[in-house]
């Protein structure tokens, strides 16, 4: 079998073993699962303005998304890492509007891909495989620090800097930073957190309103059974974080999503 180097994340719909459990005597959770197969089909169309994108293709197995770039070298182009996060984010933008959540990690390295067999085997995918069980933790996709440390790059502030710059002027970015602000009683709010994960929420191209839409799924999911709590709380907590960023402080709107989000 031959192994040759690429990009790859793994991603786990959560809660998909349960809808899938439950959709054998629901109509409501068979259509859940059209749904979940309809999005994953049609997302990839979203690729298309991607600069100098190369071919990433994605598969279902089980409950769970893996999404792959072969790379013409072991060390991939800092254009398609920004690329590849940006894919990875997307699938989560437009699950996540409908309700459906995806918690992913990212490595890169030896597979071995045969999407017409519906088979990925290799370390790389073993390294994204344990970094969404054991570091995740919460519905986000983390990125293996080995991707950084390819382009002989250890700081992570750098690399997510050199990242983020490749899309600025269309107002995206790949990878997500907590950036300390004021709470409303006058201290420091700096959430501590994995250094490198995707931002989902700038993944997209031109659809601020829509975040009214990614709240009212993720206050839903606060106000679901208690054991959910703790990662609607982080959603919550990264889209209050991000609009703040993104608009440059306290605006109206931030105040409607604490109201949603609270």
């Amino acid at each position: 079998m031959d192994y040759t180097p690429h990009v790859v994340a793994f991603l786990d719909i959560l809660g998909f073993s349960e809808i899938c459990m439950k959709s054998d005597t629901s109509n409501e959770h068979r259509e859940s699962l059209n749904i979940i197969f309809d999005l994953c089909q049609t997302i990839s169309s979203r690729f298309e303005h991607l600069k100098g994108k190369k071919e990433i293709k994605s598969m279902i197995v089980s409950d769970s998304i893996v999404l792959t770039l072969a790379l013409e070298s072991r060390k991939p182009t800092l254009q398609e890492l920004a690329n590849f996060f940006l894919a990875c984010g997307q699938f989560q933008y437009y699950l996540g509007k409908s309700g459906f959540w995806l918690r992913g990690g990212i490595s890169i390295g030896s597979l071995n891909v045969n999407f017409d067999q519906k088979h990925v085997v290799g370390p790389a995918l073993i390294r994204a495989v344990n970094l969404e069980k054991k570091v995740a933790r919460y519905p986000r996709i983390v990125v293996d620090p080995l991707v950084m440390a390819e382009h002989g790059i250890a700081n992570s502030t750098e690399f997510r800097n050199k990242i983020n710059d490749l899309y600025t002027g269309d107002g995206q970015r790949s990878l997500f930073e907590w950036r300390g602000f004021m709470d409303d009683w006058g201290e420091a709010n700096i959430p501590k957190d994995v250094p490198l994960f995707i931002d989902f929420m700038r993944s997209v191209l031109n659809e601020d309103g829509d975040i009214d839409i990614v709240a009212e799924s993720v206050a839903k999911g606060l106000r679901g059974p208690m054991e959910h709590y703790e990662k609607y709380r982080w959603l919550g907590d990264y889209i209050l974080a991000g609009h703040r960023q993104r608009s440059a402080g306290i605006s109206q709107h931030t105040d409607r999503l604490k109201v949603l989000l609270g």
